[in-house]
């Protein structure tokens, strides 16, 4: 005899549903603490890529390229010019390793920090990561540069 006035599975059914609300304000509670050192470390590369978007040349790395901090790789974006400018999609910086959290439900997943040409700052995952690094190979493949492994290195 069930001493519930509503059936077993219903109140099942409505923890769970509770259980998914309460992760899901964890989730976002916890994003929303990073809040600040995400803000801190946008505003720092968005006065890096003021210093890095102006290169000198196609072969050398701008002087700038050496205030670039410990763990971040630079890949090498060719200085625009009025036949050939840069392709805002191409990479500029990334980390070296997944440093950042992204809420993803039921829990979170490592991600990167990833700065495009064009200056935009975006979060991916570490399988959304190995996607762009093949698109940005392709990319530079098209646009006849070099192509460069996770490390900002050339590959032969």
């Amino acid at each position: 005899m069930n001493p519930l006035p509503v059936p077993v599975p219903w109140v099942l059914l409505l923890l769970a549903v509770a259980f998914a609300l309460l992760r899901c304000a964890h989730l976002r509670w916890r994003d929303h603490q990073r809040t600040p050192a995400r803000d801190a470390l946008r505003l720092q590369l968005q006065q890096l890529h003021k210093a890095l978007v102006p290169p000198g040349s196609d072969a050398e790395p701008p002087a700038a390229a050496d205030d670039i901090p410990m763990g971040w790789c630079y890949r090498i974006v060719p200085a625009p010019t009025t036949d050939r400018p840069t392709d805002r999609r191409l990479l500029l910086l990334h980390e070296d390793a997944p440093r950042q959290r992204l809420p993803r439900f039921p829990g979170e997943e490592p991600a990167r920090t990833v700065m495009f040409a064009d200056g935009r700052i975006e979060w991916f995952t570490e399988s959304a990561f190995d996607r762009l690094l093949v698109g940005d190979n392709v990319l530079r493949r098209r646009l006849r540069l070099p192509e460069i492994d996770v490390h900002g290195r050339e590959e032969d």
